[in-house]
């Protein structure tokens, strides 16, 4: 989101578009976008987990 607003762009803009669904709120937009830079800063191990946790939480 940081870079975002330095560069003067909306979120989407440094998205990919495909899986973009046009009717998702910007709060949406930026808790996709912040979950996934937290998935790249994790080892395989963690990432592994954090998936588990969050197939879990979708299944609840």
């Amino acid at each position: 989101m940081a870079i975002a607003q330095v560069l003067g762009v909306p979120v989407q803009a440094l998205l990919p578009e495909q899986g973009l669904d046009g009717d998702k709120s910007p709060n949406r937009i930026r808790l996709e976008a912040e979950a996934q830079a937290i998935l790249r800063g994790l080892s395989d191990d963690r990432a592994k987990i954090a998936l588990a946790q969050l197939k879990a939480l979708a299944g609840a």
